[in-house]
């Protein structure tokens, strides 16, 4: 949540007066209340009695389930700011869909995105649409096609390196590196080195790309997109690795400009595209290129550890989905072609992603004067889209805390609530990338069970010791380690 800190704020009267005057349109609203302003830390802070905590994704969504599990609105003020985190299909259908134009997303909150311009992500209204414009035919069939051909090679390379027998692995390391290796193929076109070493180009970088790469997606955004500027000499190697790229992914762009062969990779797609409207600067395509690898890898990677953790735990859900791959794909790869008849393997994705959506919260902003559901929101306020409470909220689940991909099984299941599932977001704003995360996803799964089976590791047990949830990026399984056995 942004905070303003100005000279103000040392004269006492004034700070009350920002703080009554943001927190009395909402005072009438269940809620935490807490004297300082948030604070970036990835733990709670107790301040004053059980309930007032710096403001944590993860510490938050459990507070509200546990002191507010049915409230619709909820308010959280911190220093002189308060917010609103909305719950409920309703509330959701009004913010995303029937007023979207009044809730745009907030540039301050995406900002660290921006780290080479403005972007599909972080823009709004008419810039936003061209970008989607461009966009759009990147994620085509073709290209999908593309993408389920390069997951099953990524994948191979990912057994090779287990070796054979039984392994045990870091679910974090290994799931990153597998999905970091395809968005390499798949959206830039290129080998980042993940399985082998790739030369440098000495003449031109100093470190590879993919070491640039992973450098500018985890201290990178932080020491590019949230500090300020004047303390980027303190991070000379994180500062390099940003600028280098920066330098890969516009040379990329430069090639494929010129390039005549036919090319399937995202970066070539939206090269082409831009090419015919001339819509977007080689900024603008640097910037959009590297917003769906950071979105690409870091969504699938997650989706994918808390699947191997649910599947460690129910072996019965994990030979439902061997035994639908051995009739489907009858020990062939798997491909686009099959995607549609991996039924019982797409519910258990989408249960996962319910159960463990990867984004907690959405944040929008009000831009003008307006009532959801009844509530009247005033004009600037934070609205954030509590997504976790409304997938684990027995009002529109049936026990909700249990994994049970049955659920999104449209021939033995009800029909699900309209918008109380948005792993993805809902309305026009929904992630462009979706279907390309869940076919990745599913190629990967598909093979992983094709060929091992999914165990904790020896004198682990996670029914009765269930893994910690931490926020990074997403919300992940911490220190996740599961056992693979090849299957006879």
């Amino acid at each position: 949540m942004p905070y303003d800190f100005t000279f103000h704020t040392h004269h006492k009267a004034y700070y009350l007066f920002r703080m009554a005057k943001n927190y009395l349109p909402y005072a009438d609203l269940p809620g935490i209340t807490q004297l300082l302003p948030d604070l970036p830390v990835p733990f709670p802070i107790p301040l004053i009695g059980h309930n007032n905590y710096v403001f944590c994704a993860v510490t938050l969504t459990k507070k509200f389930q546990q002191y507010f599990p049915n409230a619709k609105f909820i308010r959280c003020t911190t220093g002189t700011t308060t917010n609103l985190f909305v719950r409920g299909p309703e509330v959701f259908k009004e913010v995303m869909i029937k007023q979207a134009e009044a809730f745009p997303k907030p540039p301050e909150v995406y900002s660290v995105l921006n780290l080479y311009g403005p972007n599909i992500v972080t823009t709004n209204d008419s810039v936003w649409k061209l970008h989607r414009r461009v966009c759009e035919p990147a994620f085509s069939e073709e290209h999908m096609k593309y993408l389920a051909l390069e997951s099953s090679k990524s994948t191979e390379l990912m057994f090779k390196r287990f070796g054979e027998g039984v392994v045990t692995i870091n679910a974090d390391k290994e799931m990153t590196d597998v999905t970091l290796e395809i968005i390499g193929r798949v959206v830039f076109g290129t080998n980042l080195g993940v399985y082998e070493n790739v030369p440098i180009d000495t003449s031109k970088h100093t470190i590879t790309m993919r070491n640039a790469l992973e450098n500018t997606l985890g201290l990178g955004l932080l020491v590019r997109g949230v500090l300020p500027q004047w303390m980027n000499f303190l991070f000379p190697g994180t500062c390099k690795a940003v600028d280098e790229a920066g330098l890969y992914i516009r040379e990329l762009i430069e090639r494929k400009k010129t390039s005549t062969e036919e090319r399937f990779d995202l970066l070539s797609l939206i090269a082409t595209a831009n090419d015919t409207s001339l819509d977007l600067s080689t900024n603008e395509m640097i910037a959009d290129s590297f917003v769906f690898l950071f979105a690409g890898f870091e969504t699938s990677a997650t989706n994918l550890q808390w699947i191997l953790y649910e599947l460690s735990q129910h072996p019965e859900i994990q030979e439902k989905i061997f035994q639908e791959v051995s009739t489907v794909l009858n020990g062939k790869e798997p491909t686009y072609a099959e995607y549609e008849s991996l039924k019982y393997t797409n519910c258990v994705i989408s249960e996962c992603l319910r159960l463990h959506p990867p984004v907690t919260f959405l944040p929008k902003v009000a831009k003008r004067d307006t009532v959801v559901c009844g509530q009247k929101i005033k004009q600037g306020t934070m609205v954030f889209l509590d997504i976790v409470s409304v997938h684990r909220n027995e009002e529109y689940w049936e026990n909700p805390l249990e994994f049970k991909p049955e659920r999104f099984d449209t021939t033995i299941s009800p029909r699900i609530v309209p918008y109380a599932y948005a792993p993805f977001s809902i309305g026009s704003r929904k992630c462009i990338g979706f279907f390309f995360s869940l076919l990745e996803t599913c190629v990967i799964l598909s093979k992983i069970v094709q060929k091992y089976e999914i165990r904790a590791p020896a004198g682990v047990n996670y029914s009765k010791n269930p893994i910690e949830e931490y926020q990074q990026v997403t919300i992940k399984p911490r220190d996740l380690h599961v056992e693979l056995v090849p299957r006879k």
